[in-house]
């Protein structure tokens, strides 16, 4: 008999996982006869049909896009001792809990169980930090722990309660994401966590960060933006990527990112293949507040706004919609900062271009006007008004957000200067150091 995997959205049972025979970079997904939700509630990338195979491609870019990437992805299939490029084999370590209200369950006992979560010490959630910082694990414990998040970057996945962090073991859901400190850029967390300040003040984020210091150990606790807590109950939301529901290739790192070389490429995104996506749901509003991302990362200078980091949200019984801002990381005033004089200089490339151009430096309103008249679906006087209001709230929360002792120095000045030039119409370019205070006769 074929071993096969149970798929669940929340604790609905809708289908289920065999490996195929010629590429273990795939997977068959048979969906359960009995299924009655909605044919889109899994993803937008292929319906669900009761008693059908979805597209074995298609299938598989989507399950496997819920996996990390690169030395993360390589790191946990080591640990389990099962190839990095095994679809079958990741789902079945790690699958149990992921990203959305999915769950890919094996025949275990533990797995149809409720999960149960662990009191950690603040000596614990260090020890754990660092391990995962080392270990790229996640937080998984051998017994216990089968979970996986996208990404490049290492990450701790716990639950908070109030004051207090617990481990969630098997089914259990966690709450947050902790990034520890990389040694090579350690301002990146406070910049992102300035980042989250803005963006929370402009209303493109709801979840809740912070930065906690344990023992001289400083990290960013993000709180999960698909999952509802209530008291000690953890409830998920399900959740997909663009990336996902473009069906693109879920072993090739570089797919997330629009190809300079070929920038009409059907097997890479566009931020005009994103907008028409966000656009096919809802009141079509998604699409506006996809432009605010887009406007908001050039303005930040986050080189890294690929199509893994923007998502739509599958709530029950109620329309798909865009997810909130994330991972959205001041990059582009790295380059700037004297520490760097001689270190390799880090690209200038956007992951997806606006308007047909992909340098940072170069981007303009004109652009944005034309990217979003290739949309199609938003008028030019509407989306005018749109970047004006984004353009506005942006000024303002720069003014009114704290600074964050830590982050990269000027880094307030650096983003007031894209705001500037890019309001006024130019481009932002590359300013002359060292900055003039923003705003000016600060």
């Amino acid at each position: 008999m074929t071993e096969h995997l149970d798929v669940f959205l929340h604790d609905d049972h809708i289908g289920v996982i065999t490996p195929t025979r010629r590429d273990r970079r795939q997977v068959t997904f048979a969906i359960e006869s009995t299924y009655a939700g909605a044919p889109s509630m899994l993803t937008e990338g292929f319906s669900l049909v009761p008693g059908t195979k979805a597209d074995t491609r298609h299938a598989s870019n989507f399950f496997g896009g819920y996996a990390p990437e690169g030395n993360h992805r390589i790191r946990l299939a080591s640990t389990a001792r099962i190839d990095e490029s095994d679809l079958f084999a990741l789902l079945k370590h790690y699958g149990l809990t992921m990203a959305g209200a999915l769950s890919i369950r094996t025949e275990k006992p533990g797995d149809h169980v409720a999960g149960k979560y662990r009191p950690l010490s603040t000596r614990e959630v260090i020890r754990k930090l660092e391990k995962a910082q080392r270990d790229f694990d996640l937080g998984n414990e051998p017994d216990s722990g089968r979970s996986m998040l996208p990404g490049f970057q290492p990450k701790l996945l716990l639950a908070r309660f109030g004051e207090d962090w617990v481990y969630p073991e098997n089914l259990a859901h966690s709450t947050h994401i902790l990034k520890p400190s990389p040694s090579h850029r350690p301002a990146t967390i406070f910049d992102e966590y300035f980042s989250h300040q803005i963006a929370r003040h402009m209303g493109l984020t709801g979840f809740h960060s912070e930065l906690i210091t344990y023992n001289q150990t400083t990290f960013l606790s993000i709180e999960r933006y698909d999952r509802i807590v209530e008291g000690n109950t953890v409830r998920p939301i399900h959740q997909e990527d663009a990336a996902q529901a473009l069906g693109l290739d879920w072993t090739d790192s570089a797919a997330k990112f629009q190809n300079p070389e070929q920038p009409r490429s059907p097997s890479r995104p566009t931020a005009q293949r994103i907008a028409e996506l966000f656009g096919s749901f809802g009141d079509g509003s998604d699409m506006e507040t996809w432009l605010r991302h887009l406007l908001y990362n050039v303005i930040i200078g986050n080189h890294d706004a690929h199509a893994k980091n923007v998502s739509i949200l599958h709530k029950t019984n109620e329309a798909s919609t865009i997810a909130d801002l994330y991972d959205a990381v001041p990059i582009l005033n790295i380059n700037d900062d004297p520490s760097r004089v001689g270190s390799k200089k880090i690209g200038d490339e956007l992951s997806l271009a606006i308007g047909g151009e992909f340098n940072h430096h170069r981007v303009t309103l004109d652009h944005f006007r034309a990217e979003v008249a290739s949309w199609g679906g938003l008028s030019g006087r509407r989306a005018d008004s749109i970047i004006a209001d984004t353009l506005s709230r942006f000024g303002v929360a720069l003014e009114e957000t704290p600074s964050v002792p830590g982050s990269s120095p000027a880094l307030r000045d650096r983003l007031g200067y894209n705001l500037d030039r890019i309001s006024s119409g130019r481009a932002i370019g590359k300013p002359k150091m060292p900055l003039i205070a923003w705003p000016k006769g600060n």
